[in-house]
């Protein structure tokens, strides 16, 4: 309940109170109170809170930034780029992941904090997406072929 007048007399973190001191007001989403004795503060860039009466900004998670303070949310990295760090304020730390590798290194979805070869490719020497096999010896039929990520060639045949 967004009027709590025991939080008031605590002077609770998450809340403010009304200049009669006879409301408790939660602090909106994108600040925070840490303490008894401060005022909800923005958030800043790279952090976010998404609840009212939050006591602490999260930093954004890898794959993600919040440029602007009082951040309700972070923005995803778009697809094909990846980021390592918690914490970013731009969307210029998200790194492409062809910049890495040149062909068939890639996310599957946005957001991502890292990538990973193609569907049907296999990581080699961590320098190159190399095609997986896609025949099988005679008599046997082909039912897998590298999933996302992999790092050998995983060529399943039955």
């Amino acid at each position: 309940n967004p009027s709590n007048p025991t939080a008031c007399l605590s002077c609770a973190p998450g809340y403010t109170c009304s200049i009669n001191e006879d409301l408790a007001i939660p602090c909106a989403p994108g600040s925070y109170k840490p303490t008894p004795a401060s005022v909800c503060v923005t958030c800043k860039p790279g952090t976010y809170s998404s609840a009212y009466a939050s006591t602490v900004c999260q930093l954004c998670a890898p794959g993600t930034y919040a440029s602007n303070s009082n951040s309700t949310y972070c923005t995803n990295c778009s697809l094909n780029t990846y980021l390592p760090l918690s914490g970013s304020t731009t969307s210029n730390d998200c790194i492409s992941c062809k910049s890495i590798i040149l062909s068939n290194f890639v996310t599957l979805t946005t957001g991502a904090a890292s990538c990973g070869c193609a569907s049907g490719y296999y990581l080699s020497n961590n320098t190159y997406c190399l095609q997986c096999k896609t025949a099988c010896p005679a008599n046997a039929t082909l039912t897998g072929s590298c999933p996302f990520g992999s790092t050998k060639d995983t060529t399943l045949c039955t």
